[in-house]
């Protein structure tokens, strides 16, 4: 096969690929925004930083007391 025999990809299979990525590209980074948002510790619907607090005020109270 020469090179002058080589015919390329249709057109549109180029630009679906490029739109594709772009589009890939764009979900993934909303998808890990997201998600990140979720398992953070500020909109955790836990509230563990109360809680450490509490306990550590407690162990506090039982320190002096002793």
């Amino acid at each position: 096969m020469n090179n002058d025999d080589f015919i390329g990809p249709p057109t549109i299979w180029v630009v679906l690929t490029v739109v594709g990525g772009i589009a890939t590209a764009l979900g993934l980074i909303v998808t890990l925004e997201y998600v990140s948002r979720r398992l953070s510790p500020e909109t955790s619907s836990i509230p563990q930083s109360s809680l450490t607090v509490s306990v550590e005020k407690g162990l506090e109270r039982q320190f002096i007391h002793s």
